[in-house]
């Protein structure tokens, strides 16, 4: 009987043996894995160099600035403001002219401009190989250059909270505008409009600044970029009044016009101030409601007619409404001698 080997290993088997985890990764594993991505990284790293050391072609968009026109002048119809120029050459060239949109300055000396010239001359081509330039020309209209002050003009949407209201329409600083551009422009100019203005829940007054509008699409110049916009807001209330019915216009030949009613009720609002209008509007003695006898020659229905109120200047009375808004109404001619 033969003996088993010593350290009671069997026949056949290895002669040495790993203690550890089943799966444990090999322990030389990890160098190799560097070496291998180091590698990796280094192969790629030579053929994008070798790349870009390739010649391509590439269409890039450029961007045009007209610039130089002479004194007097101004363009009347806007230029494009973008051509695509199609260049060839090294890829490491091409990438370093994609990495910003180039600008292309537009000689307004001339009527029309050759854009291929106008790339070689701004200096863009001087690594690489200009070979078009879509658009090749581009022409420029040129007039006599006009000023003209126009007022400035308020857009806006202002909602103020319930029971405020504006005392006196919004006021602009400054409220006019000198504009500099081509003579046929600015003959049409009638104003200058602002950039939306929108407040809601508006109850204290406000002051704004606020920019003007692009209202000549870049070919007219205003003196001024931004005005100052003063929202004047006060609070509110209810007054409540009765007050007499007058015919107005009334030609001759008619003795007088009676009303039935001959007094209404009249509902308004009026701004809490200093000044007290809440009391003088309650007691202005003419504050009335107003029948038009033109409107009586002209009525067509069964004698009724409508009425309006009539506010005493000086008076900020808003919103007001007569209570009924129509009166019967009898003429009364004289005697027939």
């Amino acid at each position: 009987m033969t003996a088993p080997p010593p350290g009671g290993q069997t026949a056949g088997a290895p002669g040495r043996f790993r203690l550890g985890r089943p799966g444990a990764p090999d322990a030389g594993a990890g160098p190799n894995a560097r070496m291998m991505a180091v590698s990796l990284v280094l192969a790629v790293g030579m053929w994008f160099t070798f790349s870009l050391r390739e010649s391509y072609v590439v269409t890039v968009p450029v961007s045009l600035n007209v610039v130089g026109v002479p004194a007097g002048q101004a363009l009347r119809e806007a230029p494009p403001t973008v051509a695509r120029a199609t260049f060839s050459g090294e890829g490491w060239r091409l990438m370093l002219l994609g990495r910003s949109t180039p600008v292309v300055p537009l000689d307004a000396d001339a009527p029309a401009v050759d854009l291929e010239r106008a790339v070689l001359a701004s200096g863009l081509a001087t690594s690489v190989v200009l070979q078009s330039v879509r658009p090749k020309t581009v022409r420029l209209s040129l007039e006599p250059e006009a000023r003209r002050r126009v007022p400035i003009q308020l857009v806006s949407d202002i909602q103020t909270a319930d029971q405020y209201g504006l005392l006196r329409p919004p006021r602009l600083l400054p409220d006019s505008v000198e504009v500099v551009g081509a003579a046929s422009l600015v003959a049409g100019l009638t104003s200058w409009p602002t950039e939306p203005l929108r407040l809601t829940g508006v109850q204290t007054s406000q002051t704004v600044a606020l920019a003007l509008a692009d209202a000549g699409g870049g070919l007219l110049t205003p003196s001024v970029r931004t005005t100052t916009v003063q929202v004047p807001v006060a609070e509110f209330t209810g007054g409540e009044r009765v007050v007499s019915v007058r015919v107005v216009n009334v030609p001759d030949g008619i003795a007088a016009v009676r009303t039935e009613p001959a007094t209404l009720r009249a509902r308004y609002r009026v701004p809490l101030t200093e000044n007290d209008l809440f009391g003088r509007a309650r007691d202005a003695a003419d504050f009335e409601a107003v029948v038009d006898y033109r409107d009586i020659a002209r009525d067509t229905t069964s004698g009724t007619v409508s009425v309006a109120p009539r506010v005493p200047p000086g008076l900020d009375v808003r919103d007001v409404t007569l209570s009924p808004s129509r009166v019967e109404y009898f003429i009364v001619r004289p005697p027939t001698p």
